[in-house]
């Protein structure tokens, strides 16, 4: 009697794009530590650094602190995400708290920044984000470059800010 043999499907990397056979048992995929990272695409932030970005526009660029969560509300339904998400979220974690300014851009937009009770890692941060209702492209966009881009990993989510008063 022959000893049965391991079901494999095709699957695809989908750091290199490129077609393997996996054992049908391998629920997490590939190593991907032992993968090479691809290169990026110029569409997935133009080739340019949003700090020179903002530069650009007279505005600051700002990153979130290791416990925030910084949220791109543009829409109504993004909004009504946020408030059931918010709702679970502070069920769950009753000392997060959030505060909203208005999207310099958008007259019904918000940007949101919530302060967590833990730390967060790009992955994270990045989920939450999109589950409380901020832009999806946004955060689809910011994992795209964290799973390409080793320089940005721990800097894709940011927003662009006015100058305060007296800084330079």
């Amino acid at each position: 009697m022959t000893a049965p043999q391991q079901e494999t499907v095709l699957a695809t990397d989908t750091v290199n794009s490129a077609p393997y056979a996996a054992p049908l048992t391998s629920i997490a995929g590939p190593d991907v530590s032992t993968m090479r990272r691809a290169q990026p695409s110029q569409s997935l932030y133009e080739g340019k650094d949003p700090e020179k970005v903002a530069a650009e526009l007279g505005l600051v660029c700002i990153f979130p602190g290791p416990r925030q969560l910084f949220l791109d509300i543009d829409t109504l339904e993004d909004h009504q995400a946020f408030d059931e998400g918010w709702r679970i979220l502070t069920e769950a974690f009753p000392t997060a708290t959030c505060t909203s300014t208005q999207s310099r851009t958008k007259p019904e937009g918000r940007h949101i920044t919530v302060e967590l009770p833990f730390l967060v890692t790009v992955e994270c941060r990045l989920m939450l984000q999109a589950m409380l209702g901020s832009d999806r492209k946004r955060e689809l966009l910011g994992l795209l470059r964290y799973l390409t881009d080793v320089r940005r990993s721990d800097r894709v989510t940011c927003f662009f800010e006015p100058r305060k008063e007296g800084a330079f």
